[in-house]
């Protein structure tokens, strides 16, 4: 089963599910012995976990089905959709911007593969700047106390 981009963005599967498809796929990813579509399901459904040692260990499986699997055309595209959502799920923002060009880059795209990388780019620059203004209201509210202690101290 392919899951949709805003499922695999969004969703959390419980833990019995995730030890579920580990039992059913994991050792049978390591022997090399899934065919294509189920090493993706594999890798999305741990894209889906609550864990976050799951989250890296379907970035490596992109990985790794992206180094291995390059003529598996039909299927690139999704192993990189999974890698950039990957890195956005770990926070690893600028790997998943890299990963999306790259991905632009060796894969010829039609209109409609290229508005699904146009829609994770997206959602990368809003988290990116929700990132940013966190970080920025963090450093405003230290740089506040700090000086409410230092004025109370003068006096």
């Amino acid at each position: 089963m392919i899951y949709n981009d805003e499922t695999l963005l969004n969703n959390k599967v419980s833990e019995s599910e995730v030890q579920k498809i580990v039992e059913k796929y994991g050792k049978a990813f390591k022997e090399s012995r899934l065919n294509p579509s189920q090493e993706l399901e594999y890798g999305q459904v741990l894209l889906q976990s609550p864990f976050e040692q799951d989250l890296f260990i379907a970035i490596t499986i992109f990985e790794e089905l992206i180094r291995n699997r390059r003529n598996e055309l039909n299927m690139v595209l999704e192993y990189y959709v999974g890698l950039i959502i990957g890195f956005m799920k770990v926070k690893k923002f600028e790997d998943a911007i890299m990963k999306l060009d790259l991905c632009r880059q060796l894969i010829h795209l039609n209109i409609e593969q290229e508005n699904r990388l146009k829609m994770l780019e997206n959602r990368i620059q809003n988290r990116n700047r929700s990132f940013f203004w966190a970080a920025a209201s963090f450093v405003a509210g230290v740089g506040a106390i700090a000086l409410m202690v230092f004025s109370g101290k003068k006096s």
